[in-house]
């Protein structure tokens, strides 16, 4: 596109962009298994169902925090 003389409409924000390795706030629910997930799910009394997927069941313990 440069060659056509296009210029970037927001030059500063087209610059690399430093990889950001901060946690937020997830208490590392990522890395733990399903059945992790599950067990904290029962312990806080959230009714979940067994074969729904990992990221569903994340969505659950989000929710109940």
């Amino acid at each position: 596109y440069k060659a056509r003389g296009y210029r970037p409409l927001n030059p500063a924000k087209n610059g690399p962009v430093e990889a950001d390795n901060t946690q937020v706030g997830i208490n590392d629910y990522q890395s733990m298994t399903k059945a992790e997930i599950a067990e904290i799910l029962t312990e806080k009394g959230i009714d979940f169902n067994p074969r729904d997927r990992k990221d569903k069941l994340l969505e659950l313990l989000m929710a109940g925090d």
